[in-house]
C-alpha cells in the first residue's frame, strides 16, 4: 500500500463498511451518552475550529496534547459539548469519530488501522 490513491481507496472502503454497520447500531435511551462520558477523541484542526465557532467557551475547555512533535485538540472526558439532558449539543458537526463510534480508524506509517471499542451500552437493532 505504498500508493497514496491505494490508500486513500483502501480507506474509502473501509470507511463505507463502518457506515453500513452503523446503520444497524442504535444506542438505547438507558445509555445515558455513556461514550460522551469515557472516551477521549482527537480532533482534526477543521473539527476543532467547527467546535470553537460553535462554542469558544467549551472549545477553550478542550485538551491540548503533545504526539511526536505535533500538536492536536483532545475532547476530554466528560465532553464539555455533552448537554446537561445528555445529548450532543455539537451533533450536526460532531467529530468524525463521534460519529462512528465505537470504530476508530487510525493510519500508521504502514497500514490502515481500524480497532473497534465494544459499547457496553448499544445493541443491534436486528434484535429489537
Amino acid at each position: 500500500m505504498d500508493d497514496v490513491k491505494e490508500v486513500k481507496q483502501e480507506m474509502q472502503r473501509v470507511n463505507e463498511a463502518i457506515f453500513d454497520i452503523l446503520n444497524y447500531y442504535i444506542c438505547p435511551p438507558e445509555c445515558h451518552a455513556f461514550c460522551c462520558k469515557q472516551c477521549a477523541v482527537d480532533l482534526s484542526d477543521k473539527e476543532y475550529n467547527k467546535l470553537r465557532r460553535l462554542s469558544r467557551e467549551k472549545a477553550d475547555k478542550l485538551k491540548t496534547v503533545k504526539y511526536n512533535r505535533t500538536y492536536s485538540h483532545q475532547l476530554d472526558t466528560p465532553c464539555p459539548f455533552l448537554g446537561h439532558d445528555e445529548l450532543c449539543t455539537a451533533y450536526d458537526i460532531r467529530p468524525v469519530k463521534c460519529h462512528t463510534y465505537p470504530f476508530n480508524m487510525t493510519v500508521t506509517s504502514s497500514s490502515l488501522v481500524m480497532l473497534i471499542y465494544p459499547c457496553m451500552m448499544g445493541r443491534c437493532s436486528s434484535y429489537i
